[in-house]
C-alpha cells in the first residue's frame, strides 16, 4: 500500500517537473527569440508569442 502511495507521488512529481522543464524550454526559446529580434521589436511581436504560447 505504502509502495503504491510512493509510486503515486513519483509519477506526480514527475509530471510537474517534465511540465516545469517544457515551460522553461518555451520562455527560453521566446527570450532568445525577443532578445535576438530586439531591434525589431514591436507589439506584434509580442501578439504573435502569446497566440503561439496559447496554441
Amino acid at each position: 500500500m505504502l509502495m503504491l502511495i510512493a509510486a503515486e507521488a513519483l509519477v506526480d512529481l514527475l509530471l510537474v517537473a517534465g511540465t516545469g522543464a517544457v515551460y522553461g524550454l518555451v520562455a527560453g526559446v521566446i527570450g532568445l527569440f525577443l532578445v535576438r529580434n530586439f531591434r525589431t521589436f514591436s507589439p506584434g511581436t509580442l501578439i504573435r508569442a502569446a497566440s503561439v504560447l496559447k496554441s
